[in-house]
């Protein structure tokens, strides 16, 4: 009696753990996949919810310069356009750090803190403190913009003497995570 009442213990707590991982990959909002919390790394996050992910094909700007330590690429500016899961695009990223959708709501990324590196190619993650400017409800209360999942971004040479003052331009794939 006491190894069936274990079975099926073990079956409940199995069944009961499905149906987590179940009910968390919902997804919700522009999203088909929901953006998971890197684990310890951004404790903002807890209690907040995805509203929006975009995956954005972008561009950065570098310019050869120089200093005492020698010449390396000096990063200018970003930008590039996001789209939704259906490739439709959704809104912009303009130089100045701001995304803008079509429907006209700007989002200001402030405050960039690193939460994890992935290589000397590949943009690292970051999170991002959100104002908004928007009275819509898709986007009002978004506090924080997480850019993940990057491919690219990075210059993958140093400058050289017969490069200084030139421009790099570098394309790249992000995901950004809008959360409230």
């Amino acid at each position: 009696m006491k190894a069936c009442r274990c079975f099926f213990c073990s079956v409940f707590l199995l069944s009961t753990a499905s149906l987590l991982v179940a009910c968390s990959s919902i997804p919700t909002g522009e999203n088909k996949e929901v953006t998971p919390i890197p684990d310890g790394k951004t404790p903002e996050l807890n209690g907040k919810t995805v509203i929006h992910q975009w995956r954005l094909q972008g561009l950065n700007v570098f310019s050869c310069s120089r200093d005492q330590r020698g010449y390396y690429w000096r990063f200018l500016n970003t930008s590039g356009t996001f789209t939704n899961e259906k490739g439709k695009k959704i809104a912009e990223l303009k130089p100045n750090n701001r995304i803008v959708t079509l429907s006209g709501t700007s989002i200001d990324l402030r405050s960039p803190r690193l939460v994890e590196r992935h290589g000397s190619k590949d943009l690292p993650d970051i999170l991002f403190e959100a104002q908004t400017y928007s009275t819509e409800a898709n986007y009002k209360d978004t506090l924080y913009v997480l850019r993940h999942r990057s491919q690219g971004g990075l210059p993958l040479d140093t400058c050289s003497p017969g490069q200084y003052q030139h421009l790099l331009k570098v394309n790249y794939l992000a995901t950004f995570a809008l959360w409230r």
